[in-house]
C-alpha cells in the first residue's frame, strides 16, 4: 500500500464501459460517456475494476482486474497501475464493464495515509513532525520581552535566546511523540527538590538517547536547577557534573552529554530534581 488518499466517484455504483479492447499492458483507457454516467464523475488518483460482471450483471471473476489511475483527460484514465490488489492484468474486449466500487485498495491506502500522523491509537502524532523551528534575525529591540511563553496542554515551549551582534532567536519547540519514543517528564506546578518527581516511564523499544531538554514556565531561582535522569534507579550521567541544569533566572537548558544512553524493553525511566525551584517543567528524552 502507499500514503495517499485514494477517492471515489461522485456518486454511487458508478459504472461504465470500455471504448476499445485493451491488452493486458495498456497504460490509459477509454470510457464510454453518458448522460448520466460519465468520467467526469471520477475523481483521481482512484481505483476501478474491469470485467467485475458481464453486460448481463453475471460475475466473471476470472477476468477480474483491479486497476489504479493517477489521472484523467476527458474520456480517458492516465497514470494506470494494472493488476492491483492480487488481481492479475488481463486483455478485455470493447464494451467490458469498469465500475468504481469499494476495495482493499482504497482501505489499505486510506490506513496508511491516515498513519503518517497518528499513533495506533488514532490520537494525533503532529510532534512528531514538529520538533523546532529557528527564526534568526529578529533584533532584540524590536519588542522581544522575557525569554518564555508557556502553551498549555499542548507541551510547547517558545522561548527567545540571545545571539550573535546583538540579535535574539525565537525558538518553538515541543517534545517528540512518535510510536516508539519517549513521552516527556512532565511536571504542573511548583518545582522543589525531590525524587521521583514524575511518574515513570517504562521503555518498550530498543532505544539510543540522544540528548535530555528541559524547558520551564517561570525562572528557575537561586544558582541553578538541576534535574537526574535515572536508568533503573542509577544516574545516566557518570559525572553528575554533566547533569542537566537551568542556570537561575533561566528556563531552557539542553545537554547531548550523556554517560549511559542505551535503552531495551523493560528499563525504568525516572525524574529526580537534585538542586532549585521553578514552575512547570517539560523535560524531553530526544531518541
Amino acid at each position: 500500500m502507499s500514503a495517499r488518499l485514494v477517492k471515489a466517484a461522485i456518486i454511487n455504483d458508478w459504472n461504465t464501459r470500455l471504448t476499445d479492447t485493451i491488452s493486458n499492458s495498456l497504460q490509459f483507457f477509454g470510457l464510454v460517456s453518458t448522460a448520466s454516467l460519465n468520467p467526469g464523475q471520477l475523481q483521481a488518483p482512484g481505483v476501478l475494476v474491469v470485467d467485475r460482471v458481464d453486460t448481463a450483471g453475471g460475475l466473471t471473476p476470472e477476468k477480474r482486474e483491479y486497476i489504479s489511475f493517477g489521472s484523467i483527460s476527458g474520456c480517458t484514465i492516465y497514470d494506470i497501475t494494472r493488476g492491483v490488489a492480487g488481481s492479475t492484468a488481463a486483455g478485455h474486449t470493447i464494451g467490458s464493464m469498469i465500475e468504481d466500487v469499494p476495495s482493499v485498495t482504497h482501505w489499505g491506502d486510506l490506513l496508511d495515509w491516515f498513519a503518517v500522523e497518528h499513533l495506533t491509537d488514532g490520537t494525533h502524532n503532529v510532534f512528531s513532525h514538529v520538533r523546532q523551528i529557528t527564526v534568526t534575525g529578529i533584533s532584540g529591540a524590536s519588542g522581544i520581552r522575557g525569554d518564555f511563553v508557556f502553551v498549555p496542554g499542548a507541551n510547547v515551549s517558545i522561548y527567545a535566546a540571545s545571539g550573535a551582534s546583538g540579535y535574539s532567536r525565537v525558538v518553538i519547540s515541543a517534545p517528540t511523540a512518535t510510536p516508539g519514543g519517549l513521552p516527556p517528564f512532565t511536571v504542573n506546578g511548583y518545582l522543589s527538590t525531590a525524587t521521583n518527581v514524575t511518574p515513570p516511564i517504562l521503555v518498550e523499544n530498543i532505544l539510543t538517547m540522544k540528548s535530555v531538554s528541559v524547558v520551564l514556565k517561570a525562572p528557575a531561582s537561586g544558582a541553578s536547577l538541576i534535574l537526574d535522569v535515572n536508568k533503573n534507579g542509577t544516574s545516566i550521567w557518570t559525572t553528575q557534573a554533566d547533569r542537566v541544569r537551568i542556570a537561575g533566572g533561566g528556563t531552557y537548558a539542553s545537554t547531548a552529554s550523556l554517560a549511559v544512553t542505551s535503552l531495551v524493553p523493560g528499563d525504568v525511566l525516572t525524574l529526580d530534581i537534585d538542586n532549585g525551584t521553578g514552575d512547570t517543567l517539560t523535560c524531553l528524552l530526544e531518541t
